[in-house]
């Protein structure tokens, strides 16, 4: 994997400079896990059946009726996805321990409030009780660090080094392996991302730089059915999660 993190010496250099700003005490650093949003488009169906049914008796007669009704709906919406990328970051923590001079601190994971009803669910809740949806409430933002420190998210970090995915491109190879009815399939990521180091009293950006890195992971299909029924292209999350376990940023 072909992996570069620059300046990281600047972000220590700059730590090390803060230490006789604070009295000669080590400076302590909370490391965000890769914040990132991205806009998510869904197809939703929601369908609700009523039915009545009626029976009338006497000593002469019997009579019987049953009627019903099908509420439809369906449709696309689009929304903001947020969250973190976990485990991304092992490697600069590593690095600035290593380096020497700083004291980690662990932050805590993104709050991002209670879970919003999907679409779906807005939608049926309408058709059972013919109101509207209740005005959306508005959700903290995972880029907004400001509001996060203050919050106290990161208490008793003097600095928060706080990353961003600015680029991420998936791409997906599948190629025939001659002489076989096997074929091999190649997922790879490509990713980019931006750092800033905040001063957690002052608010001021104290360094920055950009970080890329790639990974990839190789398997092998068979028509035979034996690898196991697995589907590698069915989503991105598995994969984040294993290229998270993986040296993707290389730091020095």
């Amino acid at each position: 994997m072909n992996k570069t993190l620059p300046l990281i010496g600047l972000l220590l250099s700059t730590l090390a400079v803060s230490t006789s700003v604070l009295a000669q005490r080590i400076p302590s650093v909370a490391v965000t896990d890769l914040a990132y949003s991205e806009r998510v488009r869904e197809y939703f169906e929601v369908a609700q059946v009523r039915t009545q049914s009626n029976v009338h008796a006497n000593r002469h007669s019997l009579s019987a009726s049953h009627s019903g009704e099908l509420t439809y709906a369906a449709g696309s919406y689009s929304y903001i996805e947020q969250g973190e990328l976990r485990n991304f970051t092992a490697d600069i923590k590593g690095s600035l321990l290593k380096g020497g001079g700083v004291k980690l601190i662990q932050a805590r994971a993104f709050d991002g409030g209670a879970p919003k009803p999907t679409k779906a669910e807005q939608v049926l809740h309408q058709m059972q009780t013919g109101k509207a949806p209740a005005k959306p409430v508005r959700q903290p933002s995972v880029h907004d660090i400001v509001t996060r420190i203050k919050k106290g998210e990161f208490s008793g970090a003097d600095y928060v080094l706080f990353g961003t995915v600015s680029s991420i491109e998936f791409h997906n190879e599948l190629a025939p392996l001659q002489g076989s009815t096997s074929a091999s399939y190649l997922f790879s990521l490509d990713l980019v991302s931006d750092f800033s180091v905040i001063n957690t009293k002052t608010l001021e950006i104290s360094a920055a730089f950009s970080a890329q890195g790639n990974g990839q992971e190789v398997k092998i299909l068979s028509n035979r059915g034996d690898n196991g029924g697995a589907q590698p292209w069915q989503g991105h999350s598995r994969h984040l999660t294993e290229f998270g376990r993986q040296r993707l940023f290389a730091v020095g």
